[in-house]
């Protein structure tokens, strides 16, 4: 997560939301236990400096990394929420696509106070499941919804140019049938143009890169990525004709992944000879001239869970290792028990309580937050234990740590580190 305008970073990792408020000088670790649900969807960080994470328990924000979360209210309380979005123009409006848990309504619901309440807004018919929701960059009015249909599979979007009022649904979407089919992005100076990426047809058939001009019609294939390679990475450069995109091989267990980076500089018309040697690929970012990639770490033989790039992934120098992180930040005392036991058994980063765990963590009623703003507002609540030794923890903590992030990356439909 590139918060926009700022070069404040954050790595949504499967335990966790790990934040520098530095640029990758320093990491601040917010486990899942803190956030309030450990079946997270996505997470995203708004202009106005709010992290949101979408959950199956709820739609949470923070002023950063807080220890204090508050759940959105309103329709959206309660619900199962996909994915959120924010308005390009207005800090105040806030998109959350959401699950009714009780009815598996689909709904998209709004936000115009920056995230403290929600209405529902739109109700989608039955036999669809949208878990994408993006806004037009460069016009508000136009948002994009995603997911899919069964019986049998197809993508399925849904969009609207009139904000909410009325929407065009697409079935299938492009012609994809019984196909993996993700947007990916719309682009950044022209509201018609969306870009979709679809899982090859078997393990041995590589990912490709899909563009349309008419609000998802008449889709044309721009890019198939080399081998066998996953698209793993998405990202628009400093207008919308750059295009970047990040494949990632599949290794043989026990060897490690690289990665391949392919560049458009005519919005996909074209590509540049592929550049190979890349990191294990697991997302891909840019912001005022640098690429910003999520990678395998050490166990997947890289040197890096997040990297950076300043010539378009010629090199990458790595901003964060999961082994140099020291710990959760210092206000979440023993609630990051669970996440801390996994780290410890797999990178080596043990913490007990840390040694300024003296700020003490939020009551209940903090969850709520207050119209004036998220908790946490004006001050983080919080901070990284310094350069106290850190105590391991007991075997069986780990293991059962172990244990439960294995089994959440799976809820979530991931393999855990993917």
């Amino acid at each position: 997560m590139l918060r926009p305008g700022s070069n404040e970073v954050a790595l949504h990792a499967n335990f966790g939301v790990l934040v520098s408020p530095d640029g990758g000088g320093a990491w601040k670790l917010v486990c899942e236990e803190l956030i309030g649900s450990t079946l997270i969807s996505s997470a995203r960080w708004s202009a106005a400096g709010d992290i949101h994470v979408a959950s199956y328990d709820g739609l949470f924000r923070s002023a950063g990394p807080s220890c204090a979360w508050a759940e959105g209210r309103g329709d959206l309380a309660g619900q199962s929420v996909w994915d959120v979005a924010f308005d390009p123009t207005s800090t105040a409006r806030i998109l959350a696509l959401a699950t009714d848990r009780t009815t598996d309504a689909v709904a998209l619901h709004e936000s115009l106070d920056a995230g403290v309440t929600y209405a529902r807004k739109t109700t989608f018919r039955a036999g669809i499941r949208l878990n994408q929701v993006a806004i037009a960059p460069s016009d508000p009015m136009t948002v994009y919804l995603a997911g899919y249909a069964t019986s049998p599979y197809r993508f399925v979007m849904e969009y609207t140019t009139d904000g909410g009022a009325t929407w065009d649904e697409l079935l299938p979407a492009g012609g994809f049938v019984g196909a993996d089919v993700t947007l990916v992005g719309v682009s950044p100076d022209d509201p018609r143009t969306v870009y979709f990426s679809r899982v090859g047809a078997s393990s041995t058939v590589a990912d490709d890169l899909w563009r349309s001009t008419d609000h998802g019609r008449a889709p044309q294939q721009i890019l198939k990525l080399n081998g066998a390679e996953l698209q793993k990475g998405f990202a628009f450069g400093a207008d919308g004709r750059t295009l970047y995109v990040a494949g990632r091989e599949v290794a043989p267990l026990g060897e490690p992944s690289r990665g391949t980076l392919y560049v458009s500089r005519d919005r996909g018309d074209t590509f540049a000879p592929p550049r190979p040697g890349g990191p294990a690929y697991r997302c891909l970012g840019y912001r005022a001239g640098r690429l910003y990639a999520c990678a395998g770490d050490e166990a997947a033989g890289d040197r890096f869970a997040l990297g950076i790039s300043d010539d378009e992934g010629t090199t990458w120098t790595g901003l964060l290792a999961f082994r140099d992180l020291a710990g959760p930040v210092a206000c979440a005392g023993d609630r990051c028990v669970t996440t801390m036991a996994w780290l410890c058994a797999l990178y080596g980063v043990c913490a007990g309580a840390p040694a300024d765990a003296g700020v003490a963590p939020p009551d209940a009623g903090a969850r709520d937050g207050a119209a004036d703003g998220p908790p946490g507002s004006g001050d983080d609540g919080c901070r990284v234990a310094g350069g106290a030794q850190l105590s391991p923890l007991s075997p069986s903590s780990s293991a059962a740590g172990c244990l439960l992030a294995f089994l959440s990356a799976l809820r979530r439909g991931r393999r855990p580190g993917s």
